[in-house]
This record gives C-alpha cells, sequence and structure tokens, in this order.
C-alpha cells in the first residue's frame, strides 16, 4: 500500500471514529435530571454493545448544500469491535476490529485493510478518540478540555495534532435512559458534521426515540 493511499484511509477512519466514539457515549444506565458532569463516564462503561441507526448532514463551504447520509453502527466492548455502515445514499463500510481497520466502497468495487498500530500517529488519534468509547474518565480529562451543560458536554482536543483535525465536539444527551441524542463535529475551518442517532439498543433494549 502507498504511503498517501494509507494515509487518505486513515484520515477517513478516524473521523468514522470520531463519529462513533461520541455515539457509544449513548451507553449508560437511567440517571437522575440533572445537569451533565464528569460522572458520565463512569456510566458509559456499564454497557457492552450498542446497536442505533444514524444520519449524518455535512455543512461544508465547498459544497452547494449540505450532504446526507444515513446507516448503522454496531460496537461490542467486548471484542472492541466497531462497524459504521452508510447504506445512503451511496454504500459504504468502515469497521474495526482491535487495531485493524477496513474501508470498503461496494458500488466502487474498492477495499483496504490498514493497521494502526503500524502508523504511530494515527494508533494516537484513535486513541484519544476512542477514549470516549471506552469511558475512562482520566483519560477523557487528560486528552480534552471539556465543558459540561444541562444536557450536553463540549469537548476540546488538548492535541495540537488532533486539534489540526477537530475544534471540538458537541454531544447533547436525551434522557431515560441517558444517551447521545447528537454530535456535532466542529472542525477548525467552521466545516461541521451533524449526526442524530435513533432507534438506539444498548444491550440488545430498545430506548425510545427522543
Amino acid at each position: 500500500m502507498q504511503r498517501r493511499t494509507a494515509w487518505e484511509n486513515i484520515g477517513a477512519g478516524i473521523s468514522t471514529l470520531a463519529a462513533t466514539a461520541a455515539l457509544f457515549a449513548a451507553l449508560v444506565a437511567p440517571r437522575a435530571a440533572h445537569a451533565v458532569d464528569e460522572s458520565v463516564w463512569a456510566d458509559l462503561a456499564k454497557v457492552g454493545k450498542l446497536e442505533a441507526n444514524f444520519e449524518q448532514t455535512q455543512t461544508r463551504a465547498v459544497l452547494k448544500q449540505p450532504l446526507v447520509s444515513r446507516g448503522v453502527v454496531r460496537y461490542d466492548r467486548g471484542t472492541a469491535s466497531l462497524l459504521w455502515q452508510v447504506v445512503s445514499p451511496g454504500a459504504s463500510t468502515f469497521s474495526l476490529v482491535g487495531t485493524v481497520a477496513k474501508m470498503e466502497y461496494p458500488d466502487l468495487g474498492m477495499k483496504d485493510t490498514f493497521d494502526l498500530a503500524q502508523v504511530p500517529e494515527a494508533s494516537r488519534l484513535a486513541s484519544s478518540l476512542l477514549v470516549w468509547m471506552q469511558a475512562d474518565a482520566a483519560a477523557v480529562s487528560r486528552d480534552f478540555d471539556t465543558t459540561y451543560g444541562t444536557d450536553s458536554a463540549t469537548l476540546r482536543p488538548k492535541d495540537p495534532t488532533l486539534r489540526g483535525l477537530l475544534s471540538e465536539l458537541q454531544i447533547r444527551f436525551a434522557s431515560a435512559p441517558t444517551r447521545v441524542r447528537s454530535v456535532d463535529l466542529v472542525e477548525p475551518d467552521a466545516d461541521r458534521v451533524h449526526i442524530a442517532f435513533r432507534g438506539v439498543r444498548l444491550d440488545g433494549v430498545a430506548t425510545t426515540d427522543p
């Protein structure tokens, strides 16, 4: 694999990890109605499997109108496996098992596999993003400056390299049980990716859409 191709695929994979890591914050037990705080991370670690539908809207200066895509996501904490599958308007799949990632574009007959462990910079970025999927409060504190609100959390990367890709992540929560309602990934140039989650199932148990 040529290095340029690997970096292009790794960049796409990291963006997908960011989105999916934000979604995994849905894995929490019921909480009393109060402002979100750092204790949310302990709740996140209680659930092992996630399934959900997503609608992703990209708003970019280079696009004449927002680009909307829909698909499904699945995450299994026990096997450290992730599936992020876009079903419309074009099919694509990003999967991750351990450090081995795969990108597939069936409509184009393209697929690629790469190991994040072989690219230290990508591995470091992925680890920072996966930290909230792992719900490690100490790592969140170490890697992000976080501001909590009534029903939200805003994470700003401390790492300069990650800040070059992502300015901040804005997470809004729904309640009963507490879960992620939407995520906005704000890039340094003000381009934005908004992701809304529906049909969330936590450890096989369906939740009610807000």
